[in-house]
């Protein structure tokens, strides 16, 4: 605040001749011929405006105050003061002058100037700004602030009520206005509708300004007393000042000071005041505002002073009858208006929290966004503590939520269908570099790592947390240190989050925590720790302390059992969760992991929670832990409450929203980049961009992350980045093999037999160089799991590595390298790499010459798949001799006898019936009916892999009762094997039941499913299984994690390098006219996927013609769809394409013309599956020009028209000259982006290809 400048004069300029003269003197013009100063010329200091009436009178309008202030109007004038609308001469911005009438009165001039300091003090954009304050030379003091343009709150509450929203809007304003007074250790104390102005500023409307601060009270004032006395003589004499306003509610200035309309009991009784008394009129505005009406009134002051000390305040509703509004605000105004201080807020943080909440949930109803209030979201986040992996692990249901579900947020049409398949092709144009992904993990993970220094425990509880479940192990050395921290629930928690790093290197630390005797709690969590990490100690410690005397160590050791499936920690959490003296948080809490671990009586109590009476905030914490174990109930409550505007719609769709279907993205970015939303809000938002895991999500939360003022969240934008980086394809790739990397070299040669398997999916140079020193492991086991490892692979070092197999000193090691080899063999025939099939078939020769009948038959099976013909009769021949296991390979085999299956179904194994009948109606023979539904009744596996095949043969069965048999109660092995049949039931059996057996107690079991999940069909062009494998890669499990993750990265096509390992990438596009006397000799068998030449010395058979070439052309097409159901996408490319070439030699050919259109879209679904899309484009357009000529197929038409519009986007069109004897066209060929080498009419030429856009090469005469 500038210094007051005493001695200060008031003067005007004449406006003829340009001279400054006193306001005080007369002035004579000296020049009155001179030309008059025009009002352009004025200007140049001072705007014109049009005085009001009385102006004329008022020597001060157009005077000159203190050299720089030009007085333009007068605005209003109380009993004490006169405010003047100026202007700064020299910087052109506009002020408000507030000037004392009474010089002479030194009261009036010390309260002047206790008002000038205490509002200076005070720099909020709510309160009025003091810019300036100082004496005029007649003594008088004048005060300069900023110039409000608005009515005051008084000018709006007289056009009557106001709507509740706009009156909880200007009621949190003055309320945040205030806190920032008190903070001041200021008491406003004459807060009014005349001291609050409504301006307009950067846009809002409404825009409060607090004044006059005549008589506020400054906390511990020394010259309080010295204030009440001056402030009482002025009540003497008769003065009152209201002078910003022009107001006739004048106040009461003395021993009781205030407006008694809105005086709190306090203030009327002139007892000890505090910032609460500001609360009290508060209460009394926000009254007015919603009824228009005061809760008080009366003829004279003291009535009114008497009525706010003695009469209980009434009900909103009893002055407006018909005003809607929430229990909650009513309360609020309520306690407001408490006649005791200490019966209303602490402060006006908590005023501004209440208001907030009112707030948000009358825009929900308008529309206007959609937010959760802040205790219900506290309450929420605090029952899902600890449990963001459950939210990620929820998985893909076709049957919850369908991809046109609708959320509609009424403001900004939010729908998630359409528009949501936009934004994510939008996202997909905007793709993450991996170097922005690196460098946001890097530094959300800096961040986190840094609060781990943090003084709040809460706070370094949730960072161990997350920082556990992102299972990155180079975090380790940062965790290690704080196993010693001084807090044993920090200590308790660094365990936690080590056991589900899953780094075996900490298990030394981890027994030295329990052998050191540390707390009860931190000894349990690094028994968990241990266990999870497969040290047997870790079991045995939980075991003993579940059966041991310690309530509590009982109660910790049981919740860490519970995922096992343990039958007496079941029932002690049970048994916590329905005691009467437990929350309702803890209880859901507990219910929800005992749900998901199956246990069907915690679903059902959590059921009840939805039905029953009880809070809001319960029911969704029960949902949601029923919709993360995929229950209908849970998620039917929690689809409806996503689908409508409410407090709750934000929380909803975040329990509901996975990766493979989530809810509310368009929703979660809004809110979490909003300003004006609340914290908690914005924090559930970022918490449903993590689980949605759109990775281009992390530019958005690095710059919260970066630039947020707010520590929480900055905290939970960091949770995010790291939650989305984790589960980012190429993050889980390297977590697989650093962690196979270090369980290759592990003690436990369990764990390298384990790292084998993980090893077998990744097709890095590094992870090949792993796989073959675990072949010559000391351990047998070892090496024979990673002879199997090895037949995901094909080229020669890992060939090598299976022939050496055969001699291993281990029989058990031979078996499983020869078995190897034979399936290698499959994929040896697809490539055609004739030097390595060469080798092979030399291999397995010599083990025909020197092996044992088992091993021969195996021999004789890779031989005949490597093209052999003259196996099949030997095998025939063998089977009368072999025993049942040989027997069922020979069934088993890929190019079986039909009559050899046929005749198996009268064997008295029921395993070799079963084998043979699976054969059979593979093909689509019905004779395999009788046994598959004897298959039925047996139930496990037989009953699961019946009820698929019988259902492909048409037979209407009842599904099998599996449900029952994936129960915790049946043995492990039981359990595995049905999880093992799932891979040929029907999606809406297989998926339910996998999503079960992924959170089955049994590590075994819920390695199957991964396996298998990896295994099944197609959905709309993804992988079915691709949920499962990412609920499994987020599993607490380490090995189960990196297997299921390696499965999902072959899902996903993701490698580390694409050495020979891969299958071939498509050869450019070569354009040459097909021959017309290209003629290709029918093989001398059945066609098969793994045909090859012919071995030496077979005599070529004359192609078939006319019906038998239909019958054939129908085969093919048979078996290459079997390939496709199968996923065998190389050989259905190759059966589909040969029957494709059958058809085509002669258009006479009987039945190729109906079978034309169907071989096209069988053939473009194997391109579209294996990568090829420019080849599958090609054949999907050729069944669209079919399709008219075929009646029927709907469907199939259908899809054919969706696969196109899939397609387009991916790819360029190159149009090249397609000549004939008599012209020339342009000929539109589909490619995708890239560079391509195309020959026209014997010219190579290259080609640039960009998506959507069209080229030409060459052109026509």
């Amino acid at each position: 605040m500038v210094a007051p400048r005493l001695g200060t004069s008031l003067t005007k300029r004449c406006a003829r001749c340009g001279l400054q003269f006193a306001v005080t003197e007369a002035h004579h013009c000296s020049s009155p011929s001179a030309p008059q100063i025009t009002e352009e010329d004025l200007d140049r200091t001072a705007p014109s405006y049009p005085p009001p009436q009385e102006e004329d009178a008022d020597p001060v309008v157009g005077a000159v105050l203190a050299e720089r202030y030009l007085i333009e109007s007068r605005l209003s004038q109380g009993g004490m003061g006169v405010v003047y609308k100026a202007k700064h001469v020299h910087l052109d911005t506009p002020v408000a002058v507030k000037i004392l009438l009474q010089p002479q009165d030194p009261l009036a001039q010390r309260r002047f100037l206790e008002e000038a300091k205490m509002a200076s003090l005070v720099h909020h954009p709510n309160t009025v700004y003091i810019a300036d304050f100082g004496l005029l030379s007649d003594g008088r003091s004048y005060l300069v602030m900023e110039l409000l343009v608005g009515p005051t709150l008084s000018k709006a509450i007289e056009e009557g009520p106001m709507e509740p929203l706009r009156a909880c809007r200007i009621a949190q304003q003055i309320a945040t206005g205030l806190q920032a007074v008190h903070d001041h250790g200021i008491v406003h104390r004459d807060l009014k509708p005349e001291n609050i102005f409504l301006v307009e500023q950067t846009g809002q409307k409404d825009f409060v300004k607090i004044v006059d601060f005549g008589i506020a009270l400054r906390a511990n004032q020394a010259l309080r007393q010295e204030q009440i006395e001056q402030l009482t003589a002025a009540q003497r004499s008769g003065r009152s000042d209201n002078s910003y306003s022009g107001s006739g509610r004048l106040t009461e200035v003395g021993s009781v000071l205030g407006t008694p309309l809105y005086m709190s009991p306090e203030q009327a009784c002139a007892a000890e005041v505090d910032a609460r008394a500001d609360q009290y009129a508060l209460g009394c505005i926000l009254f007015e505002m919603l009824t228009g009406q005061l809760p008080f009134e009366g003829a004279t002051p003291t009535s009114l002073m008497f009525k706010h000390v003695s009469m209980p305040a009434p009900t909103l509703h009893s002055k407006h009858p018909k005003l809607k509004i929430t229990k909650a605000l009513d309360m609020l105004v309520m306690k407001l208006l408490a006649k005791a201080a200490d019966h209303r807020y602490p402060s006006m943080k908590e005023v501004i929290a209440e208001l907030g909440k009112e707030i948000e949930l009358l825009q929900i109803q308008r529309g206007e966004r959609v937010v959760l209030g802040k205790d219900a979201a506290k309450l929420l986040q605090s029952g899902f503590r600890g449990l963001s992996k459950e939210a990620k692990q929820r998985v893909f249901l076709s049957s919850v939520i369908a991809a046109t579900s609708v959320l509609v947020l009424a403001s900004g049409g939010l729908y998630l269908g359409s528009r949501y398949l936009s934004n994510q092709r939008k996202a997909a144009q905007l793709q993450l570099r991996p170097s922005e992904l690196a460098e946001a993990r890097a530094q959300a993970t800096a961040f986190l790592v840094g609060e781990l220094r943090a003084s709040d425990p809460e706070l370094r509880a949730s960072v161990l947390s997350e920082l556990g479940w992102t299972h990155d192990l180079s975090l380790l050395p940062k965790l290690l240190p704080l196993l010693s921290d001084g807090n044993s629930e920090i200590a308790a928690q660094a365990a936690a989050a080590i056991g589900e790093l899953g780094d075996r290197q900490a298990i030394p630390r981890l027994q030295m925590l329990i052998d050191q005797k540390s707390a009860p709690n931190v000894q349990i969590a690094a028994a968990a720790a241990l266990s999870q990490l497969g040290d047997p100690q870790g079991q045995k410690l939980l075991m003993q302390a579940l059966d041991g005397s310690d309530p509590m160590a009982r109660q910790k050791a049981a919740y860490w059992l519970s995922e096992q499936g343990h039958p007496k920690a079941i029932e002690i959490l049970l048994g916590v969760a329905t005691m009467s003296g437990t929350s309702e948080e803890q209880a859901v809490r507990l219910l929800g992991r005992l749900a998901r671990g199956g246990d069907e009586q915690a679903k059902s109590l959590l059921r009840q929670r939805l039905t029953r009476p009880g809070r809001r905030e319960h029911k969704l914490l029960a949902a949601g832990r029923l919709a993360a174990v995929h229950d209908e109930v849970g998620r039917r409550f929690l689809t409806e409450l996503a689908a409508q505007p409410g407090a709750e719609q934000l929380f909803a769709a975040r329990l509901l929203t996975t990766p493979e279907s989530p809810v509310g993205l368009d929703m979660f970015r809004k809110v979490a980049e909003a300003q004006d939303a609340t914290l908690a809000s914005r924090q559930i938002a970022m918490e449903g961009l993590a689980l949605s895991g759109v990775a281009t999500d992390v530019r958005l939360l690095a710059s919260i992350l970066s630039g947020d003022p707010s520590q929480e969240l900055r905290h939970q934008a960091a949770i995010a980045i790291v939650d989305i980086a984790a589960r980012e394809p190429t993050s889980l790739s390297d977590q697989s093999l650093t962690w196979a990397r270090l369980a290759s070299d592990d003690d436990d040669f369990a764990l390298r037999a384990d790292a084998a398997g993980v090893l077998s999916e990744d097709r890095s140079a590094q992870a090949e160089t792993l796989l073959l020193r675990l072949t010559k492991d000391k351990v047998a086991s070892v090496r024979r799991s990673a002879m199997r490892a090895l037949g995901q692979r094909s080229d020669a070092s890992s060939l090598e590595a299976l022939h050496q197999g055969l001699s291993d000193e281990a029989s058990e090691v031979r078996s499983e390298a020869l078995r190897t080899l034979v399936k290698v063999t499959t994929l040896l025939s697809k490539l055609k790499q004739s030097d390595l099939v060469g080798q092979v078939r030399s291999w397995l020769t010599d083990v025909l010459l020197r092996g044992e009948q088992a091993d021969q038959i195996l021999a004789r099976i890779g031989l005949e798949r490597l093209g052999d013909t003259s196996q099949r009769q030997q095998l025939n021949e063998l089977y009368g001799k072999a025993d049942n296991e040989q027997r069922r390979q020979i069934i088993d085999r890929e190019d079986g006898d039909r009559e050899l299956w046929k005749r198996a179904l009268s064997e008295e194994s029921w395993a070799l019936r079963m084998a043979a009948a699976r054969r059979l109606a593979e093909a689509g023979d019905v004779r395999a009916v009788p046994v598959l539904r004897e298959a039925l009744g047996k139930g496990g596996s037989a009953a699961a892999t019946a009820y698929g095949l019988l259902l492909k043969l048409g037979e209407h069965v009842d599904p099998p009762n599996l449900l029952s048999q994936l129960s915790t109660t049946v043995p492990v092995e039981q359990r595995v094997a049905v999880v093992e049949g799932l891979l040929l039931s029907p999606l809406t059996v297989s998926l339910p039941l996998l999503q079960k057996a992924a959170r089955d107690p049994s590590v075994q079991v819920r390695s199957q499913a991964a396996e298998v999940a990896a295994e099944l069909p197609l959905i709309d062009g993804k992988p079915a299984g691709l949920g499962i494998l990412r609920l499994l890669s987020d599993d607490g499990n380490a090995v189960v994690r990196t297997r299921a993750a390696a499965l999902l990265l072959r899902l996903l096509n993701v490698s580390a390098s694409s050495s020979a390992l891969a299958l071939p990438m498509p050869q450019p596009t070569k354009l040459a006219p097909q021959k017309a006397d290209d003629k290709t000799t029918a093989p001398p068998r059945e066609p098969s996927p793994n045909d090859s030449a012919p071995p030496t010395g077979s005599t070529p058979i004359a192609s078939p013609s006319g019906t038998e070439k239909t019958t054939q052309v129908a085969e093919l097409a048979r078996r290459g769809r079997h390939a496709l159901d199968t996923k065998d996408f190389a050989a259905a490319e190759q059966l589909l394409g040969k029957a494709r070439r059958l058809c085509t030699r002669s258009e006479k050919t009987p039945g190729c013309a109906e079978l034309s259109f169907e071989l096209s879209v069988l053939l473009g679904r194997a391109h579209e599956a294996q990568g090829h899309t420019a080849e599958a484009m090609t054949e999907f357009e050729l069944a669209m020009k079919l399709s008219p000529k075929v009646s029927g197929k709907a469907e199939e038409k259908s899809s054919t028209q969706a696969a196109i519009l899939r397609l387009v986007p991916q790819l360029g069109v190159v149009m090249v000259p397609k000549f004939s004897k008599k012209s020339c066209a342009l000929l539109p060929l589909w490619m995708p982006p890239g560079s391509h080498q195309i020959t026209i009419e014997g010219k190579p030429q290259t080609v640039v290809v960009k998506a959507t856009q069209t080229v030409k090469a060459g052109s026509c005469p």
